[in-house]
């Protein structure tokens, strides 16, 4: 067996043959060390251009590698660092320099909880307000040598965003509560001169105290009547919905007959109807439960359906009524009609209080755009449910819902097969 041999290829000695082997140890740990310290040195270099703070400690929780993020964050020294602070110390620096707002009492108990949290490892992204208002966001991170990392976010911009957001989602609710709240108030002061306008109107048209004269005047009655009946019928929807809105809205419930209310309300828009050349159907079972619910309510839910039906469908169009019970005893009602229809984008808008669809087909409609979502509101009042679909050019169906609790006698049999 051959062994180490010189330059020219003598063979070395044993003392020589050891000191050849040190020398190559000695020069391969060089130029590993070389090696090492330039993988360090490109590592502080990659997070020290990194903008949020990097501690990394060791398993005694010793300041092994900090970037510069970390040490501007807190404002601490370079031969701070240099000395390998404990968190610890490293916690007392930020106390003298007015970090932490934490009273000397408590100061003991306070340092013994945050060294044992690192201690126990991983610390999910938790939020920390320093004494000078900055918001910072840290976790730890357990590392396989037993080390922990920990990385700071500065936040508070974000923070004072939020803020800012909360505070003007705030006053936005608050205005509107008060706009609402003014709205309901002033219910008695419209309504008062509306209903005297209506009712003299009345009695000049009834001549009840003798003959008006010309049938000019007559026809201004009538336009006199029409008028303010209009304006009370918005104005109500304004004030119902404010009323919703504020947390107003009293239910008067009781046991209605639905076909009795809904025959009223067809009634009611039997001449509207008849000027727009658009027929009425009334395709209710005469016979149903009793549905528990504010008669009102339900009148004004259903008048509201039929004027919107009656509005958007043409000439020679037909609106359809019908309702029963459904397979789980709820009791729905159903206005249809064959009118110009919403397309799917646009229910949303339609569905919003004031929203209209502004296009060649809506645009000669007058409306306040109230309708929809105040029948969303009161169904909502009543726990239950609308339902809309719709197709351009092809009409719209509105279902409401009242839920089984309502119905008289509970889950009974309807007369009518209703939607599954």
């Amino acid at each position: 067996m051959v062994g180490p041999a010189d330059a020219d290829g003598m063979p070395l000695s044993p003392r020589s043959a050891e000191e050849d082997t040190l020398r190559r140890a000695t020069e391969q740990l060089a130029v590993a060390a070389r090696e090492k310290d330039a993988v360090l040195a490109e590592f502080n270099a990659v997070i020290d251009n990194i903008e949020y703070g990097v501690l990394f400690m060791d398993s005694d929780l010793r300041a092994r590698i900090v970037n510069r993020a970390f040490r501007d964050m807190w404002g601490m020294p370079d031969d701070f660092i240099e000395r390998r602070p404990t968190m610890l110390d490293l916690m007392n620096f930020n106390r003298f320099n007015g970090i932490y707002e934490v009273r000397d009492a408590d100061w003991e108990d306070y340092t013994q909880d945050r060294v044992a949290a690192v201690r126990r490892g991983n610390i999910p992204p938790t939020e920390f307000r320093r004494a000078d208002g900055r918001v910072l966001q840290y976790q730890c991170i357990a590392l396989p040598d037993g080390g922990r990392m920990l990385t700071y976010f500065d936040i508070t911009k974000l923070k004072d965003h939020e803020s800012e957001l909360k505070l003007a989602k705030e006053q936005a609710e608050a205005a509107n509560r008060s706009k609402s709240d003014f709205l309901a108030n002033m219910s008695h002061e419209l309504r008062t001169p509306l209903n005297a306008i209506i009712g003299f109107s009345e009695v000049i048209m009834r001549e009840d105290f003798g003959p008006v004269g010309s049938g000019r005047y007559r026809e201004y009655l009538k336009d006199i009547h029409a008028s303010g009946t209009h304006l009370l019928s918005l104005i109500n929807d304004i004030l119902d919905l404010s009323k919703i809105e504020a947390g107003r809205l009293e239910l008067h419930e009781d046991l209605v007959t639905v076909p009795d209310a809904v025959e009223a309300c067809l009634r009611i828009i039997k001449e509207r109807a008849a000027e727009a050349e658009v027929a009425l159907a009334n395709d209710l079972p005469p016979v149903l439960p009793r549905l528990r619910c504010d008669e009102r309510a339900v009148k004004q839910i259903v008048l509201n359906l039929l004027s919107n039906a009656v509005k958007f469908t043409p000439r020679g169009g037909q609106v359809t009524v019908s309702g029963g019970l459904d397979g789980h005893g709820d009791f729905f009602l159903r206005i249809a009609d064959n009118g110009i229809g919403v397309a799917a984008n646009d229910i949303p808008e339609v569905m919003a209080p004031f929203g209209q669809i502004a296009s060649s087909m809506t645009r000669d409609h007058e409306g306040t755009g109230l309708g929809l979502p105040l029948v969303k509101s009161l169904m909502d009042s009543h726990q239950g449910t609308l339902d809309f679909s719709s197709e351009p050019g092809a009409g719209t169906t509105v279902t409401v819902t009242f839920p089984a609790a309502r119905v008289e006698g509970g889950a009974a049999s309807a007369s009518e097969a209703g939607p599954e």
